[in-house]
């Protein structure tokens, strides 16, 4: 199944879930799916790591452009590049609640069943999803789509209340 095709059948899950839902309740489901999933792939993005490459890192180089890149947007798209860098030198965490806290301000517009977006606009962020780095070998986004996707259907299913 691709990524594609599980975004889908996750979609088609949400729907299940907030069949019988009021609007207000939709909005903060949304808002904490959304939250949670910022948070996943920022916690599972690679930071540079220059003693591990074949080559030197350029002069003045810090890690985290990747982390820190990461966007999230109500209704459209985000696009372009943030120009933040989250090391691993703050920490993952510190790195993902400065992400939420700039998420939270985007998700205060969200209406019912409207589209977020979590995006990445560095040009290696498909090859980093795709294993290309060995911090990372299972992506970040696959995994926290996956992880997303067992809460939603925990729900579903009644085994969490």
């Amino acid at each position: 199944m691709t990524n594609q095709d599980n975004a889908r059948k996750f979609a088609l899950d949400l729907t299940e879930l907030f069949k019988e839902a009021t609007d207000d309740a939709v909005v903060k489901a949304t808002q904490k799916l959304a939250l949670d999933a910022l948070r996943g792939v920022v916690l599972k993005s690679p930071v540079g790591f220059p003693p591990s490459w074949k080559r030197p890192a350029p002069k003045g180089y810090v890690g985290g452009q990747f982390r820190g890149s990461w966007q999230l947007s109500v209704g459209v798209p985000g696009s372009g590049l943030t120009g933040q860098k989250r090391s691993g030198k703050t920490g993952s965490a510190s790195a993902a609640n400065a992400a939420a806290g700039e998420a939270r301000a985007a998700l205060q517009q969200l209406q019912p069943y409207q589209s977020v977006y979590i995006v990445n606009g560095l040009p290696y962020a498909e090859r980093l999803e795709n294993g290309w780095s060995k911090q990372a070998p299972l992506g970040m986004v696959a995994l926290t789509v996956q992880e997303l996707q067992n809460v939603v259907l925990s729900y579903i299913n009644g085994e969490v209340k």
